[in-house]
């Protein structure tokens, strides 16, 4: 790296990064004085949270449950449907016309 790009990294960077250090160590030492003081009140929120996970937990089964519950569900009926009898006039060989019928057709000359 050269010394005109390095020498002003060095020159801002410092004090930024310095900064950073102090007052990532001073929240460091303010959640080590919160630990020491109020444990009951961080086993209150932990437990909160604790019980709002498994609620959710909870919840999350019972929607796979019922996704799976329809899941059987929508497979009995594409069975059903496809025991049913085709529509009439329908042609089960195929739905779209033969690709050499379509190629003799756009050769002809438009008519007027």
């Amino acid at each position: 790296m050269s010394p005109e790009i390095a020498i002003p990294f060095i020159v801002f960077g410092t004090p930024v990064a310095l900064t950073f250090i102090h007052k990532y160590f001073k929240f460091r030492e303010k959640q080590l004085e919160a630990q020491g003081a109020h444990p009951k009140l961080l086993e209150a929120v932990r437990a909160e949270y604790e019980g709002k996970q498994r609620d959710l937990e909870a919840r999350i089964e019972n929607l796979e449950s019922i996704l799976i519950e329809s899941d059987g569900d929508l497979e009995r009926r594409i069975a059903e449907k496809a025991k049913r009898a085709p529509l009439p006039g329908a042609t089960p060989s195929r739905a779209l016309p033969e690709k050499s019928s379509l190629d003799a057709g756009s050769h002809r000359a438009p008519q007027e």
